[in-house]
């Protein structure tokens, strides 16, 4: 029910482009999904720190990124209810 919901509001309220790349919700859980993040920041590290610094960055780009997640899917429900 909630990947309907999320398909309505993400997709049919926005442009045709929208409508054509959101999964539908029947294909949602059908779906295989990836990410593609940190290059700026892993870039960023590769120019201004030795490789170990950088290494010791990661996990706190991994977190930083779980909590902008953890807040956009909140956020995101919050608009559902």
């Amino acid at each position: 029910m909630k990947t309907l919901l999320i398909f309505v509001v993400l997709a049919l309220g926005k442009t045709p482009f929208c409508k054509e790349v959101f999964a539908r919700p029947k294909d949602f859980s059908k779906a295989l999904y990836t990410l593609d993040i940190g290059q700026n920041d892993l870039a960023i590290g590769f120019q201004n720190m030795t490789e170990e610094q950088l290494k010791a960055t990661i996990p706190l780009i991994i977190e930083n990124f779980t909590i902008a997640l953890k807040v956009s899917i909140l956020k995101l429900s919050e608009t559902l209810v």
